[in-house]
Formats: structure tokens, sequence, C-alpha cells
């Protein structure tokens, strides 16, 4: 159990590292894709293996829609000198983080949850979580003006309404497993993020030169890649159903393909492309090389997993595959985005701590027990509401002690914003 909670913990946490090189929703996708490969390549269950490609789009899909969300800002209230500023900046990255955490572990546990005799109709929920998101951000934000983060995008209040008509669904239609999962999961994703806020500021207070909004994302991650693995770890499940190969194709482009080139598209407009190479003895044959390299890691890195896929390897190897090669992939993809220029005049440390983390995965799995985990197929009992509210209380405690923490070491950071007062 601690080998598969610090494996998956380093594989979301090194992801959502990765996903601030990039940004928004197709960013978030593909950290959600690694962080459900980790999921499948630790716990052993050959029906949910079998399944991979399919899981592994659903994680990326739930965690992706938070991509949406603005907390720049929010960032910049952890960062005032007084406590209700600097409260408030945690607790709102708690909430986003929670958002975050919820959509994606809640797709997760759908795609594991899913059985022969029970399936979601995802259509159904779609329009509903559809439907809430802009419910929710209509009143919220137009009628009652319940704004998080004036003037940038409020769309959190339409994260919340999806998460919400989510809740309901899993609810009201049995999916308590789904819905631990995603409760779990916004716990440690929320937390994380405001514990990461609350590093980010302790490194600029310590004046070490590093990139500490990459350990707020780490710490994000991580807690959400544990929180997941704790939700899962709470009950027996079910012998998930057999996916068509229709599903699993599907699936597999939308990870191989579409993630990736999306990513590309967005993280490698003309703009950035000549950013990258100014710095170049020779800026044009800089950008072509920057282009080629990108093109090229989708080409290769899709048909390796793609031809892995079609082998007569065993499911386990082809999870550990994924999730490795998955995260080399978005590593490299993470360093391309950096540019050339940059990599050469300064290898920086935490590039050199992106692989080391990539080592200890390694490391981890070779150890960890890899005996098969039968699938358990037996009604369960939805944990009491009180409990999960209790958990929130316990967090916004925390939150509030941190808060206190950092107002007493700095008198104001740079890029501080303020909410309340002058």
């Amino acid at each position: 159990m601690i080998y598969r909670a610090i494996f998956v913990a380093l594989a979301m946490g090194l992801a959502w590292a990765n996903r601030g090189h990039f940004g928004h929703e197709h960013g978030a996708a593909w950290a959600g894709a690694i962080g459900g490969a980790a999921i499948l390549a630790m716990f052993n269950r050959r029906d949910w293996q079998n399944r991979l490609p399919v899981v592994v789009a659903l994680a990326a899909l739930g965690w992706a829609v938070g991509g949406m969300m603005s907390y720049g800002r929010i960032v910049g209230y952890g960062r005032a000198d007084d406590f209700m500023n600097v409260f408030y900046g945690f607790t709102m990255l708690a909430v986003v983080g929670g958002l975050y955490g919820f959509m994606g572990g809640g797709f997760l546990g759908l795609g594991l949850e899913t059985t022969r005799e029970k399936r979601p109709h995802w259509p159904s929920l779609i329009a509903e979580m559809t439907v809430g998101a802009i419910l929710f951000w209509s009143v919220l934000i137009f009628q009652f003006e319940w704004k998080m983060t004036p003037p940038r995008s409020e769309l959190w209040a339409a994260c919340l309404g999806a998460s919400v008509a989510l809740a309901w669904y899993c609810w009201r239609n049995g999916f308590h497993r789904s819905f631990t999962v995603a409760m779990t999961s916004a716990l440690g994703a929320g937390f994380g993020f405001a514990l990461g806020n609350f590093f980010q500021v302790m490194g600029n207070v310590s004046g070490i030169a590093f990139n500490w909004w990459n350990v707020m994302e780490f710490t994000l991650g991580s807690l959400g890649g544990l929180g997941m693995v704790w939700g899962i770890s709470l009950y027996t499940w079910p012998q998930a159903a057999e996916p068509k190969k229709g599903a699993l194709n599907l699936g597999l482009m939308f990870v191989l393909l579409v993630i990736p080139i999306t990513n590309l598209i967005q993280a490698f407009d003309g703009e950035t492309i000549a950013r990258l190479a100014a710095d170049c003895n020779s800026p044009n044959a800089c950008a072509t090389a920057i282009l080629i390299a990108a093109w090229g890691s989708i080409v290769l890195f899709a048909i390796i997993i793609w031809k892995y896929w079609q082998s007569s390897a065993s499911m386990a190897r082809k999870s550990a595959l994924t999730v490795f090669l998955l995260t080399i992939w978005y590593t490299i993809f993470s360093h391309i985005r950096m540019g050339f220029a940059d990599l050469a005049s300064h290898f920086q440390l935490r590039m050199i701590l992106y692989w080391l983390v990539i080592a200890l995965m390694a490391l981890i799995y070779v150890r960890h027990d890899k005996q098969d985990i039968k699938p358990v197929d037996e009604s369960i009992e939805p944990l009491a509401a009180k409990r999960w509210i209790v958990a929130w209380l316990i967090i916004i405690v925390i939150i509030a002690g941190l808060a206190l923490i950092a107002i007493s070491m700095h008198s104001g950071l740079p890029g501080a914003q303020s909410r309340f007062g002058g």
C-alpha cells in the first residue's frame, strides 16, 4: 500500500509540475492521463488493466475540466501580509483544487466501477453536468455576484455546478465507490493546492532561487494522487466490464494523438516558437528544430505505445509501460517547451529533479508487490456525509494555521494581491 501510494503521488506530482509549462485544459488532461495510468499500473487488477485506454481517457477528461478555472490572482492573495487575504487565498485554492480532484477522481471512479450489469449513462451525465455548470455560473456570478477572483474568469462556478451534478448522479445511481474516490481526490487536491501555495510563499521568503510555482503544482498533483489511492483502497470493487475494441481504440487515439497534438498546437504557436528561438545563433534553424522535436516526439511515442498495445505482452506490462512512457513523453515535451537555448545555457536543477523522480518511480515499481488483486462483488454502504464535512473543516483549520505562519514570516511579497483592506 505504501509503495502504491508513493508511486501514484510521484507520477501525478511530476505530471502537474510538467503541466505548469502548458496550462489550461489540455495540460491538465495529460496530467490526468498519467494519474489514471499510474493507478492501474499499481493496482494489479487485470479487469481494470484490460480497460486501461478507456479509464486513462476518462481520468484525462475529468482532470481536464478544471483547467478552465483561473487561479493566478488567488495565488497572489497568499502572498499578502494580513490574515484575511492569505486565509482567503489559501482557502479558495483549496476550493479550486478540490474541484479539479472531484471531477478527475469521479470520472476515474466511474471508469473503474463500470460493470456488465451497471454502466454510467454518459450522455445523460454529460448533459446534467453541462446544465449544472451553466446554472451555477449564471446564478452565483451574474445574479448573486459571488466572485472569487475578480476581474479574472469566474468559471470556478461552472466547475462547481458540474461537480454537484456529478455528485448527484453518482449518489442517486448507486455509484458510491466513484463518489468516494471523487471526494477523497478532492480532499487531497484541495489541501495540496493550499499547502503548495504555502510552500511557495515560504520558498520565496527563504530567498532560495528555485521555481517554487512548480513546487506548488507538484504538491497539488501528488496529494490529489494520494487522494485517489485512498478512495480506491476504502472499498472492494466488483468485476469491471470487458471493454469493446472500438472504445479501446478511441481511448488510445485520444490519449496518444488528441491530447499531445492539442498541447503542441496550444503551446507552440508562432509567437512562442519565435520567442524560444530568439536567443539561438540561428533562430530559423532553432525554430525548425523545436517543431521537428515536438512533432517527432508525438510520432515516436504514439507508435511505441500503440505497437506495444497490439503485442502479446501481459496487461500488467502494458500498464507499466504506458505510465512510464506517458510520463517521460510529457517531461520531454516540457523541456522542448522551455526551449533549446534555455536548456543549453543552464540545465536547471528542477529538470534534474524531474528525471530523479522518474528513476524513483522505476525503483518503487520494481519493488512493489505485484500480486493480482481479485475483484469482489459485494454491496457497500456510502460513507456518512458528516465524515466529509468534518474532513473539510479540519482542512480549513489547518489552512488557518498555515495562514498565520505565512504572515508571521514576511511583510508582503512581490505579486501580492489584496481582496480585503487597502
